[in-house]
């Protein structure tokens, strides 16, 4: 099937999705999550179906935006509809956050907050806290989109090789560049297990 066919066919299925749900959770402001709980109750059906759809891990899914919003918790979720950490483009409205990343040269990032450098001499990088741009979306269906359409890119190709197996998947995802965290691929699976263990997914 055809990527393009792939993405008319999410749309379609997250508006059904999106249609049960109250009125007001489908609009960017006030999306309000209860707790972690809540947030695993709502997304995975889905997480689910998206598997479905294009082979993505529904564990996957759940935990990577787990982590990149606190469970929901983030101000990008209810301020911009962006469920990944995903960042703006060129001419793309977006909304400013500090957030770590782990970079070779910190010199480079003038923005930063010197006073939270932190070195490490295994990796030979440098944790770095600065302002970036993220992506802002109108609905939550247009930020799941997006989200769902990064992870599509052929960069990320490989994963889709270990679409069985999650941990496998959430390495080549990683390996492909999606974060400069060299924790990320662990925390990721420490999700997933708390997700399949605590939350029941």
């Amino acid at each position: 099937m055809k990527k393009g066919v792939i993405i008319a066919a999410l749309i379609i299925m997250l508006l059904i999705f999106l249609s049960k749900m109250k009125k007001d959770e489908t609009n960017v402001i006030g999306l309000k999550f209860e707790g972690p709980q809540d947030y695993i109750n709502r997304l995975k059906p889905i997480a689910k179906e998206l598997q479905v759809k294009t082979g993505i891990p529904y564990l996957f899914i759940l935990a990577q935006t787990a982590l990149e919003t606190g469970y929901g918790k983030s101000s990008l979720v209810y301020e911009a509809g962006n469920f990944a950490g995903i960042k703006a483009k060129s001419g793309q409205p977006f909304v400013t956050k500090m957030t770590y990343e782990y970079v070779k040269n910190p010199n480079d990032y003038p923005t930063r907050d010197k006073s939270k450098d932190l070195y490490d001499a295994k990796t030979g990088k440098t944790r770095i806290f600065l302002p970036q741009n993220f992506a802002k979306y109108n609905s939550l269906i247009e930020g799941l989109t997006a989200y769902i359409k990064v992870l599509l890119l052929p960069r990320y190709a490989n994963a889709f090789n270990y679409t069985n197996d999650v941990n496998k998947f959430t390495d080549e995802i990683w390996k492909a560049g999606y974060a400069t965290d060299i924790n990320y691929p662990s925390k990721i699976k420490s999700l997933i297990q708390t997700i399949k263990t605590k939350y029941g997914a």
